[in-house]
């Protein structure tokens, strides 16, 4: 089920993603740096973007 805190990520394989890929703004959490072992990919400059831009609509109802 999509929501609208959903963000398809557009360049999946540029990004260093297996497949194609949703970040799902509404399942954060904090995790401490050191018990990150590895990295899945990174967000692209528009997919970055679409991702401020939710969160900053989500946050600003605060």
């Amino acid at each position: 089920m999509v929501t609208s805190y959903d963000v398809a990520i557009s360049d999946w394989k540029y990004a260093g993603l297996l497949a194609p890929s949703v970040a799902r703004l509404h399942k954060l959490a904090t995790v401490e740096k050191r018990l990150i072992l590895r990295s899945f990919g990174h967000l692209e400059t528009v997919d970055h973007a679409a991702v401020s831009q939710v969160l900053k609509q989500t946050f600003s109802n605060w």
